[in-house]
């Protein structure tokens, strides 16, 4: 059984999906058009934003906002007009890179990785603290993707497509610093690469494959428990959403297909909505003041 056609859009890039409980839509961003998006249940695509750069992910703030990340800083984009005021600058000393997915821990930390989209190698990971303070974490990455925590926030869940892997670190959601490396899950490239990713209401990861045209739910232990076939070959992010949390979205792209591909696959780029049984949660917000 395959996910429903949830938005019909033709994104290049779909990455960063964000349910909105309070207007009941779903967010998510074009990344290297730099374009905000938003869409009902039943309703069609809207462009919310356009900042003229790239836009690597958005997290919860308030009710007007988002904290985003851009080709060269984190800041606030604003709803009602669709403008990005930079807080914290990104990369000053690497041109090439820019930020890519983009999370909040437990306490309202904002994590994220950048990477080049030249070298796809290299890749570093940061912790924004509420107060735009930049901390470098010397976890290694060549392409830094997805990220989660599990439900009692000891434990953090990075993706780096570069390796193929899945890394799960011990997590002092206290200090917000990973400990020690516990595990490393490798997918062969062959079956996709793992890109954005959420957790369920059971501490299930899900995870969406760049390549592989599908998402899986792997348990804590790394055993894979669901396949979800998605038709579109580049499958990039999932988040839970809907009025109880039981739809998953998954946000697809269209990056680099060809003709004859892009003949293949007529989907690519929109959004697929499915019931999968287990649920989800809310994102966790960005937490002013935090450190």
């Amino acid at each position: 059984m395959e996910p429903d056609i949830f938005c019909r859009v033709e994104t290049e890039v779909g990455e960063s999906p964000l349910w909105d409980e309070r207007r009941n839509c779903l967010w998510w961003v074009d990344l290297l058009k730099g374009e905000l998006h938003a869409c009902r249940p039943g309703g069609r695509d809207e462009v919310r934003a356009s900042i003229g750069r790239s836009l690597g992910f958005v997290v919860p703030f308030d009710r007007e906002a988002f904290v985003a990340g851009t080709r060269d800083s984190v800041g606030i984009l604003t709803l009602s007009n669709g403008k990005y005021v930079p807080r914290v600058a990104l990369e000053q000393t690497r041109p090439a890179y820019r930020s890519n997915d983009g999370k909040c821990d437990p306490r309202g930390r904002l994590w994220l990785g950048t990477m080049s989209d030249e070298h796809r190698k290299d890749g570093k990971w940061y912790r924004v603290s509420g107060d735009y303070r930049l901390f470098e974490w010397s976890g290694a990455a060549d392409l830094p993707n997805g990220l989660c925590w599990s439900l009692d926030g000891t434990m953090m869940y990075v993706a780096d497509s570069g390796r193929s892997v899945i890394e799960t670190w011990s997590y002092d959601v206290d200090v917000g610093l990973p400990g020690s490396l516990l595990s490393t899950l490798s997918i062969p490239p062959a079956e996709g690469r793992p890109d954005g990713m959420t957790i369920d209401a059971e501490g299930h990861i899900w995870v969406a494959l760049w390549g592989g045209g599908a998402v899986r739910r792997y348990r804590p232990d790394g055993v894979l428990d669901m396949h979800i076939k998605v038709p579109a070959s580049l499958a990039a992010s999932c988040v839970f959403g809907g009025e109880n949390h039981d739809l998953l979205f998954i946000t697809t792209a269209r990056y680099k297909l060809n003709v004859q591909q892009l003949a293949n696959e007529p989907l690519a780029g929109s959004v697929f909505v499915y019931r999968p049984g287990p649920t989800g949660m809310a994102a966790d917000s960005f937490e002013p003041g935090r450190q």
